[in-house]
C-alpha cells in the first residue's frame, strides 16, 4: 500500500543533494522548532528544516499579512547560499485541523466528531480543500490534519478529535480529506499529515496519552484502518503518538513505525514526532532522541530546546548510537516530500520582489477576511445535517459564536484552558421542521417595538412558571417581598 513513488529526476536531485550535505546540514532537516523560539537568523545559521506555530501561536497582531511576512522571512533565510550552506527550502507547519484557527478571521468548522455525523464524506472533503485555502492564504505548506483516531471510550478527553467510534465511519473520510487538502500537490494545497500513529483513541479507561492494552489483530481492524485509505490517498506525512501500546511508547515502536508502517504498508513519507513526544521515551534526553531517531521518527518536534535536541542528536551519531544509514533514510524521506510538493520550483518561480511563495489562495478574493462563498456553503450545509440528527442539540453561547454537540456531552467534565462558565448553556429546541418553520416565520417579518415598561410591575409571570405547591408559596412570598419597599 505504498504512496505515490518519485520520478527517476527528482530521485537523482535529491542523492546528489544528500550527497552534498554535510551532518549539520542533515540533522538541521531533521530538527522543528516552534515559531517564539526561532529567528530567521537562526533558520539559515542551524540549517532548520520546518518551522511550526503552536496552538495560539500568531505573528504580530494576527492578521493575513503578519503570517505572509513572518513566513517569507523564515523562507529567505532557508534560502540563503553562502559558504557551508545549501538552498533547502523549509517547511512551516500549523495544527489546522477543523480551520484555520490560530489566524484572527479564519473559518472555524465543527469538530470531527460534528463532522462524522454528517456521515458525508463529500462535504468533508470540500471543507478540507477550503481550510486549505485559508492556509495557503497565510503562506504556510504543512497542516497536522487530519486526525484518524477511533474514539473507543467517551471519557478520552479528546473525543471530539475522532470522527466516529465506528472505524469503517472513519476510514471513509479520511481519503476525501487527504485529496482535499492535499489536492494535486499543486499550487492550491498543503501537504496533510495522518495521525496519530497509532492507537491514541483507545487507551484503557480513556487516559489521555495512555496504553492501549490489545492485542495486534484489534489495534489493526480497530485503529489503523482509517489509516489505509489516506496512504493509498497519497499523505505525505504521519505523526507518531503519545500513547503506549501494551506498555512500549508509539514514539520508540520501532515494530510500529519501521515494520509496519513503513515497511509493510510501504509509507515512503516521513514521520515527525508529537509536541516533545521523544521526550517520555527515557529520562536522559539524549538516550530519548536516540530510542525515537532508531525506531522511525524522522524530524523532532521541539518546542523550545531545539538546539539542545540538534547538540544532543549530533553526539548520539559521533557515538555510533544512531547511525547515518538512518539519518540519510530520515534526510531522504524529508527532502522527497518536498520535492514532491513541488517547494523546490516554487522558488525558482520567485518573481519580482513580492512575497516570495506567490500562492494563487492568496489572492484578495480567497483571502480570510473575504469568508469565501465556499465556507459559508460548508458550514450551511453541516448544520443541515445536523438539523436531521435527533441525537443532537445546538447550544448557544454568548455572543455569535454557536456549538454542536452530542447530547451525551452534558455529562462530560469541562476540558476548557479557562474558568468553567458560571452560567450554564441553555439547549435550544430540537430542529425539527416545526420549529424550522416557525423561525423562518418569525425571521421573515420584522418584530414590532416592544412597549415601554411600566414603573411598577407586580411579577406574575413567575406565579405563571410555577406548577407545584411549594413553588407558588415560594413565587407568591418572592413577588410580595419585592414590592414591600412601595408600602413604607
Amino acid at each position: 500500500m505504498a504512496t505515490q513513488s518519485l520520478a527517476p529526476s527528482v530521485t537523482d536531485r535529491i542523492e546528489t543533494l544528500l550527497a552534498r550535505m554535510s551532518l549539520a546540514q542533515k540533522l538541521g532537516q531533521m530538527v522543528q522548532g516552534e515559531r517564539a523560539s526561532v529567528t530567521p537568523d537562526d533558520v539559515a545559521t542551524y540549517h532548520l528544516g520546518s518551522i511550526l506555530s503552536g496552538g495560539g501561536s500568531a505573528p504580530g497582531t494576527n492578521q493575513v499579512a503578519d503570517w505572509v511576512a513572518m513566513n517569507d522571512a523564515y523562507w529567505a533565510a532557508s534560502m540563503r547560499e553562502g559558504e557551508g550552506r545549501l538552498s533547502i527550502p523549509l517547511l512551516y507547519a500549523v495544527d489546522a485541523i477543523h480551520g484555520h484557527a490560530n489566524v484572527l478571521g479564519a473559518t472555524v468548522f465543527p469538530h470531527n466528531i460534528g463532522l462524522g455525523c454528517t456521515n458525508d464524506p463529500a462535504l468533508v472533503e470540500r471543507i478540507a480543500r477550503a481550510m486549505a485555502a485559508e492556509v495557503l492564504a497565510t503562506g504556510v505548506d504543512w497542516t497536522f490534519a487530519p486526525t484518524l483516531a477511533v474514539a473507543c471510550n467517551i471519557h478520552w478527553g479528546r473525543t471530539y478529535e475522532s470522527f466516529s467510534e465506528d472505524p469503517t465511519r472513519v476510514a471513509s473520510f479520511a481519503a476525501g480529506y487527504i485529496r482535499g487538502v492535499q489536492g494535486d500537490l499543486g499550487d492550491d494545497g498543503v501537504i496533510a499529515c495522518a495521525k496519530h500513529w497509532v492507537g491514541d483513541g483507545g487507551t484503557t479507561a480513556g487516559n489521555d496519552q495512555g496504553d492501549t492494552a490489545i492485542d495486534e489483530a484489534t489495534l489493526e481492524a480497530t485503529h489503523m484502518t482509517p489509516y489505509y485509505p489516506a496512504l493509498a490517498a497519497g499523505v505525505l506525512t504521519v505523526m507518531a503518538s503519545f500513547n503506549s501500546w501494551n506498555g512500549e511508547k508509539c514514539h520508540g515502536h520501532r515494530y510500529l513505525l519501521t515494520d509496519v508502517l513503513k515497511g509493510r504498508l510501504g509509507f515512503d513519507g516521513f514521520v515527525v514526532s508529537d509536541w516533545d513526544g521523544v521526550d517520555y521515551l527515557h529520562e536522559d534526553y539524549g538516550t530519548a532522541i536516540a530510542m525515537a531517531a532508531n525506531a522511525g521518527v524522522d524530524m523532532f518536534m521541539v518546542s523550545v530546546e531545539w538546539k539542545q535536541c540538534l547538540e544532543l542528536l549530533h553526539k548520539q551519531v559521533e557515538a555510533g548510537v544512531i547511525s547515518m544509514e538512518r539519518i540519510d533514510d530520515a534526510v531522504r524521506r524529508i527532502l522527497s516530500v518536498k520535492a514532491r510538493f513541488g517547494l523546490f520550483e516554487r522558488h525558482a518561480r520567485r518573481t519580482g520582489h513580492g512575497p516570495i511563495r506567490q500562492h494563487s489562495a492568496a489572492k484578495p478574493t480567497a483571502r480570510l477576511l473575504a469568508r469565501p462563498c465556499e465556507s459559508r456553503w460548508c458550514c450551511s450545509r453541516t448544520m443541515k445535517h445536523y438539523s436531521r440528527s435527533r441525537n443532537l442539540r445546538a447550544f448557544s453561547s454568548p455572543g455569535r459564536t454557536r456549538t454542536i454537540a452530542a447530547t451525551s456531552a452534558a455529562a462530560l467534565p469541562w476540558h476548557g484552558r479557562a474558568k468553567r462558565p458560571t452560567r450554564p448553556f441553555k439547549a435550544a429546541p430540537p430542529f425539527g421542521r416545526a420549529f424550522s418553520r416557525w423561525r423562518r416565520r418569525r425571521c421573515s417579518t420584522r418584530a414590532a417595538p416592544r412597549p415601554t415598561p411600566r414603573t411598577t410591575t407586580w411579577p406574575l409571570s413567575s406565579l405563571v412558571k410555577s406548577r407545584t405547591p411549594k413553588g407558588w408559596v415560594t413565587s407568591v412570598l418572592a413577588a410580595v417581598l419585592s414590592q414591600a419597599h412601595k408600602w413604607w
